[in-house]
């Protein structure tokens, strides 16, 4: 084989593309309510209808696999304790 039809993959590179799809994955779970709050608040026309549409089934889905529930609980913990101006540093 010349040197020139030689190529080099990852050996890794499927599982790296799989979690890094999985990450986005529960990390669009865990937003989705907000991201069609978010929606909503577009202005109004096409655009905003379609994002709307779009971020509903995404929200249904979070709410009954409690996925908002999991940010909700992150979000008053982690949140107060990061926005803690009294921590040590």
């Amino acid at each position: 084989m010349k040197r020139s039809e030689q190529t080099y993959e990852h050996p890794h590179w499927r599982a790296t593309l799989c979690a890094v799809f999985l990450f986005y994955c529960v990390a669009f779970l865990l937003d989705a309510p907000w991201l069609h709050e978010g929606a909503k608040l577009l202005p109004h026309g096409d655009v905003q209808e379609f994002f709307v549409r779009i971020s509903q089934p995404f929200k249904t889905v979070s709410e009954r696999v409690y996925a908002d529930r999991v940010r909700r609980s992150l979000e008053t913990s982690l949140g107060a304790w990061l926005n803690d101006e009294n921590k040590q540093r």
